[in-house]
């Protein structure tokens, strides 16, 4: 997946203060504005300035914050981030820790300040760097300084300005300053247009874009929310076109400038005649497949299986693919070679596959909102049958054909057909149904203890998600793995014996054959057997606390669980007591329980649906509503008696 180099770093932008007021007045008057508070920025700022150098542009940037220290935990802010690559260059910085003294403030700049590589998880090698500042002296009171100057080498590649960060902003101000001849667009996310002040004004030669924010709330982060992109307020501006002696040339105007400027990256990829080696393994592969479909998937798994992911990024190289011929050679890439020997491969085979770019759900841009680099992260191929596009992507191992990576459901791709055509095409979300785990159970209540067998199905994602899980599971360990999928009852589950069917076939749901034993889990009382048939029991008190949870859910993905458990009557038993039916219904959530007595044995029916991947913090309380209706069902009890 291609770094996403774009997003900038929330937290860092700011203005130092014109004048410095007595710490009295100053502290006093913020504290009693914000007295919940740990600190707030006092102003952060960037201002950029653009110029024409040589008939090219010229970009510089100016990050400045300041911040006042309100609270006791002056220490999280001893650490700051300013991260540079080989595209926004770092021409200067300066940092430093005002402290209170009587009426004014001592300047105590920061003398220890790293320089080291940025580090990120998935990244094997890439040309990204980071000064980490330690600011010193801090209290509460101290004003913290942090300027830097940036070169953007590539006015393409345009960071956002978030008016908001993780601490309250007095103010917020994002200033460009360029040629009257440049074309400037920009569009406001998750803002009213009426919260920020925007002058445009013309100044000799130049004009100036203004965009002001002020008594900006602080936003937090929640673990099961979406990207901060989804909700932080932020400005995304892109040059368009800038006109030089009469010539214009375009940067940025629209989506064909856009996929322009990307084909220039590919226009020479896969063009010589494919390896000796490459061609080997494509009719090794398809010699004895009697359809394209059936070779598209030969060639798909063998690439998942094959190649390994390793992700490279350096500079314009991450924008990039290498050789077809180059990776299968390596048998590692990223998710460009990844998607160029997909194609490679199928071009070789005369199948229609092409090279496209596609954002992941943490970015939420559409290409009409902004026809910009940023929409992008990621890269994967597209094989065309019929007017119907399958989405194929290297990096998914255990991914099978005909679903896309459940991260980019619901995108916009950008599909590369030639020179100059291309097509936008959405990519859908996969249905619940495609995506189920589904157990079925009988359970024996004759003897001693609960003991049972039973068989889990798992599908779609859930699929994908066990196949990673058992892969990372040593031999000794698999019992448990699978246990933890079997669980049910209580936590004296046992399982006794499993088995594992259809693991190594990519297009079909993986199944667990299994027996086991729940003890203490049924009661047996004067000739009466009390069993609750709700074995599993999925979001039992998962009621969400709107007082800490504000906001809104993502999930992966849309799935379904199905259960069906089966209780026979004892020899002698019975059914004395019949357990109540339950359902619910909602667009983006729903379950459904029916028991059903046939004959000598109880059956309970259930179904779990979650509809969407996006859940809105409006919704909560309905999900708490389904929540309580699943909490009633889960207390309900069939009651046995002896004849």
């Amino acid at each position: 997946m291609i770094k996403n180099i774009f997003c900038s770093f929330f937290c860092l932008a700011g203005l130092t203060a014109v004048a410095q007021q007595p710490m009295s007045a100053d502290y006093d008057h913020y504290h009693e504005l914000y007295s919940k508070e740990n600190a707030v920025f006092l102003q952060k700022e960037q201002n950029n300035v653009i110029s024409y150098d040589n008939n090219e542009l010229k970009i510089t940037r100016d990050e400045n914050e300041e911040i006042l220290l309100l609270g006791n935990n002056v220490n999280m802010y001893s650490e700051r981030t300013v991260d540079y690559s080989g595209f926004d260059e770092l021409l200067s910085l300066d940092a430093k820790t005002q402290i209170p003294v009587k009426n004014s403030y001592k300047t105590l700049a920061a003398s220890n300040i790293v320089t080291q590589k940025s580090t990120d998880d998935y990244v094997f090698y890439d040309d990204s760097w980071e000064k980490k500042v330690f600011f010193s002296g801090l209290q509460k009171g101290a004003k913290i300084d942090l300027n830097y100057k940036m070169n953007i080498k590539n006015p393409r590649l345009l960071t956002p300005f978030y008016f908001a960060g993780f601490d309250p902003s007095v103010e917020s101000v994002c200033t460009y300053t360029c040629p009257n001849s440049l074309h400037l667009e920009y569009k406001l996310f998750n803002i009213d247009d009426k919260s920020v002040e925007f002058t445009r004004q013309q100044k000799g030669s130049n004009t100036v874009y203004t965009w002001r924010m002020k008594n900006v709330r602080k936003y937090d982060v929640e673990s099961q929310a979406p990207n901060p992109r989804y909700y932080f307020p932020h400005l995304i501006v892109y040059v368009a076109d800038y006109t030089i002696k009469d010539k214009t040339t375009h940067m940025l105007s629209s989506v064909d400038d856009l996929y322009h400027w990307y084909y220039d990256f590919i226009h020479n990829i896969n063009t010589d005649k494919p390896s000796p080696a490459l061609t080997h393994i494509v009719d090794s592969l398809t010699a004895h497949e009697n359809t394209e479909v059936e070779k598209v998937k030969s060639i798909y798994y063998w690439v998942q299986d094959h190649i390994k992911y390793v992700a490279f990024e350096d500079g314009l190289q991450g924008f990039i693919p290498r050789q077809g011929d180059t990776v299968c050679e390596r048998r590692y890439g990223d998710c460009k070679d990844m998607a160029s020997i997909i194609t490679r491969m199928m071009h070789y085979a005369k199948i229609n596959c092409y090279l496209t770019w596609v954002g992941t759900d943490d970015i939420p841009y559409t290409y009409e909102e902004v026809p910009v680099p940023l929409n992008n992260n990621h890269m994967i191929a597209t094989y065309i049958e019929n007017g119907n596009y399958h989405f194929l992507d290297g990096t998914g191992q255990y991914l099978a054909y005909g679903r896309p990576s459940s991260f980019i459901q619901g995108k916009e791709v950008l599909i590369a057909l030639d020179s100059l055509n291309y097509k936008v095409v959405l990519v859908p979300e996969v249905p619940a149904a495609m995506n189920t785990i589904s157990d079925s159970a009988v359970i024996d209540v004759g003897g001693d203890e609960v003991k049972g067998t039973g068989i889990e199905t798992i599908a779609g994602y859930a699929r994908q998600r066990f196949k990673y899980s058992y892969a990372d599971t040593k031999a000794d360990d698999v019992h448990k793995l699978l246990e933890g999928y079997t669980s049910k009852g209580n936590n004296k589950y046992k399982l006794d014996t499993a088995w594992i069917v259809n693991n190594n076939d990519p297009d079909a749901p993986v199944s667990i054959n299994y027996s086991f034993n729940i003890p203490s889990y049924m009661n047996k009382s004067n000739n009466e057997i009390f069993i609750n048939l709700n074995l599993s029991k999925e979001f039992y008190n998962d009621v969400i606390d709107t007082s800490i949870i504000k906001l809104d859910t993502k999930r992966d993905y849309k799935y379904s669980v199905v259960e069906t458990y089966t209780l026979p009557y004892p020899a002698g038993y019975s059914l004395e007591h019949k357990p109540s039916d339950y359902s619910y219904t909602n667009d983006k959530f729903s379950f459904t329980a029916h028991y059903d007595a046939e004959g000598n044995k109880l059956v309970l029916h259930k179904e779990i649906i979650i509809n969407s991947r996006f859940m809105k913090a409006t919704d909560y309380s309905a999900w708490n509503d389904m929540v309580h209706q699943l909490g009633k069902l889960y207390s309900e009890v069939a009651i046995l008696k002896k004849n």
